[in-house]
């Protein structure tokens, strides 16, 4: 809110956003820009709008090729007023030359902040407030309508660098980003919207015009002698009294606040453009309430700090920083993990008041926690033990006499690899199989394994240790391997007795086959309508099967005795012998120029059929066959076809009209 002594009413402001956060600045170089279109066309003129300046009109070659920067720093020196008569992007080159900011290479040296001195040398205030590379577009908008200038630095679809300027009154008036182009091959570049222009924006480079003078008649004090502020337990009402000479005009007033643990970036701002230029008075106080005017809700018994704002005569002004404290106590509830303590780091706890305040606390490290003493693998085996937590290892002295699963003490102490061989192959299920090897050297005993194909895998079926010489065994059907192993009992795994971690040495697998004996059962299946007939033979041992014997499959013969039993004007019978072996018949009529099925029968004791609804004196064509259910299908016999006439209608009534002796007539 903002008053003046002189009148009462209150403006009411509209909230406008403000830039709060600008990225750390570059340093004191900026990119080189040597990927920039060679522009060589001849020195021309400058044209007298400065938006339209284009660096195809220096007098320098470097500057042609080379000099978007300079020309985009110009136009932001002519935007804020801050240049003298004649001055022109060559003019500016030369001075930044003269005064160190580009060297004999043309590469700017602190080429950020030669604007702001520039600037300064002609009595005007402009300070750089860093660059950024992520969210540009948004960040634009942002320093347009917060009255912010911007350069920015863009590729080119052809790879080509560049630097343009923001122009922040066309944006407005357009409601699109417009730029201020500056590498053309003519001596004059129009503005034009950022969309039309292929770029990539790389990178934003932000600057104000016009901060605090050091002395001023206007000052902002962040108190008042006039009103009180009003702290509560989650509300605060603070205010600030302004003076300044009448005649100048206060455009835009705003406070930024934040909590003690937090900064300005992270914390709330309220900015508002005001109705009125407020000139006409010396004195004035501006104030906000936190919960109706900022929008926030504080957190009570916490400290937060403030600063007011103001625009006036086109300056900002800020107010030394102010604090608050709001009343009443935290209650916070139960400690919780915040970071995790560890072995050798201690954590965090954290409890939490119902306001959103957060208290901590540190606690402990944890200390390791070692497991089982082992032995290193690699040798020479030193013992060790693990922290169950954080894996740290620690070694507790000593070493392993001998581990048989490392290659050096394994291969010392490996016995030869060993041969194993079998009878013959293709052996019955009643026949002996017989292993034999010859001896090898390092070897203390021999194991045999032999495993059946079971599916996929083969599982073990037979395995015999401490044998010493050959092995004889009968297996049932399947396919089998063997594989022997020659160990050396001398170099027993002191760790456990598992014979599999004695040092040994395996052979190659052998395979063989054993086939059933078998012993069949035979069984007669007689054929069906749908299947032929056959004998099975099946094993009872391993069920393998064979058929043989096949007999024909069953076949529905046609009908016999087929005839026309009866003819009517309208209709006929037709008539068939019985088929012992049919669930029925079909009977179907040529007509139309393709049969039509027009009866189906579900006995085969019912062997006639009328058909109806014909044509006196005419000619008619049928076929019939029988069927059979098999399973889920119909079998059918041959169709067998017949035809027949019906007869002439008869006549109604007629009478004698004349006689003659050789004649009657009758009508």
């Amino acid at each position: 809110m903002i008053k003046s002594v002189k009148r009462l009413g209150a403006a009411v402001l509209s909230a406008v956003m403000m830039l709060t956060a600008v990225a750390t600045p570059l340093g004191d170089n900026l990119p080189a820009v040597r990927e920039s279109t060679s522009l060589t066309a001849s020195a021309a003129s400058w044209p007298s709008d400065y938006r339209n300046w284009s660096q195809a009109a220096s007098d320098n070659s470097m500057m042609r090729s080379y000099g978007c920067w300079v020309v985009a720093q110009a136009k932001l020196l002519q935007e804020i007023g801050a240049t003298p008569s004649g001055f022109n992007p060559d003019s500016y080159l030369n001075w930044e030359k003269s005064n160190g900011y580009i060297n004999s290479n043309f590469n700017q040296v602190n080429g950020v902040n030669a604007p702001c001195k520039y600037a300064q040398q002609q009595g005007k205030s402009l300070s750089y407030l860093g660059a950024i590379s992520s969210n540009i577009t948004s960040k634009i908008w942002d320093n347009i309508n917060n009255g912010y200038y911007s350069i920015i630095y863009v590729k080119t679809s052809a790879g080509s660098s560049h630097y343009v300027m923001i122009g922040n009154a066309l944006s407005k008036s357009n409601n699109a980003i417009w730029v201020y182009n500056s590498n053309t091959a003519q001596s004059s570049a129009k503005p034009t919207s950022l969309s039309s222009k292929n770029y990539t924006l790389k990178e934003l480079y932000t600057y104000k015009s016009g901060s605090t003078p050091s002395t001023d008649n206007v000052k902002l004090l962040g108190i008042s002698s006039k009103k009180s502020n009003t702290v509560s337990d989650t509300n605060a009402f603070v205010v600030t009294d302004v003076y300044k000479p009448s005649n100048y005009k206060l455009t835009k007033a705003g406070i930024r606040i934040r909590r003690e643990d937090g900064t300005y970036d992270n914390g709330w701002s309220e900015f508002h453009n005001t109705a009125s230029t407020w000139t006409g008075y010396d004195y004035m106080y501006i104030s906000y309430d936190m919960n109706s005017e900022v929008k926030i809700t504080l957190r009570h018994g916490t400290k937060y700090y403030y600063k007011f704002y103001a625009v006036i005569e086109g300056k900002e002004y800020w107010s030394p920083e102010q604090s608050f404290t709001t009343t009443g106590s935290h209650s916070y509830g139960s400690w919780y993990t915040k970071t995790s303590a560890t072995c050798t780091s201690g954590g965090t706890e954290e409890r939490k008041c119902s306001c959103g305040a957060t208290e901590s606390r540190s606690t402990s490290a944890l200390g390791h926690n070692y497991g089982s003493t082992y032995f290193e693998a690699d040798h020479p085996h030193k013992y060790a033990h693990l922290c169950q937590r954080c894996g740290y290892k620690e070694f507790t002295g000593g070493n392993l006499a001998i581990y048989e699963k490392c290659d050096i003490c394994y291969n010392e102490n490996l016995p030869s690899k060993p041969c194993l061989n079998i009878s013959s192959n293709g052996f019955k299920e009643s026949d002996n199989v017989s292993f034999t090897w010859d001896p090898t050297d390092k070897t203390t005993h021999y194991n045999l394994t032999v495993e059946v194909l079971s599916g996929d895998e083969y599982k073990t079926v037979c395995r015999q240790t401490y044998v010493n010489s050959g092995f004889q065994a009968t297996f049932g059907k399947g396919q089998y391997r063997a594989v022997l192993d020659s160990y050396n009992s001398n170099m027993f795994h002191q760790y456990t007795s598992d014979w599999r971690d004695w040092v040994h040495n395996s052979s190659d697998y052998v395979y063989f086959d054993i086939e059933c004996a078998h012993e069949f059962l035979e069984e007669v299946v007689s054929p069906t309508y749908d299947n032929e007939g056959y004998t099975l033979h099946k094993c009872t041992k391993c069920g393998y099967s064979y058929k043989d014997n096949y007999t024909p499959a069953l076949k529905l013969t046609e009908l016999t005795g087929v005839k026309v039993k009866t003819q009517g004007s309208t209709s006929l019978t037709l008539a068939w012998d019985k088929n012992a072996n049919a669930k029925g018949y079909i009977i179907e009529q040529y007509k139309g120029g393709k049969w039509t099925q027009i009866a189906k029968t579900s006995s085969n004791t019912a062997v006639t059929y009328t058909v109806n609804g014909l044509a006196a004196d005419t000619t008619y064509t049928f076929r019939i066959k029988a069927y059979v259910i098999s399973g889920e299908s119909e079998i059918y016999s041959d169709y067998v076809r017949i035809a027949g006439k019906t007869r002439i209608a008869n006549v109604a009534s007629f009478k004698g009209s004349a006689v003659s002796a050789s004649a009657v007539k009758l009508d």
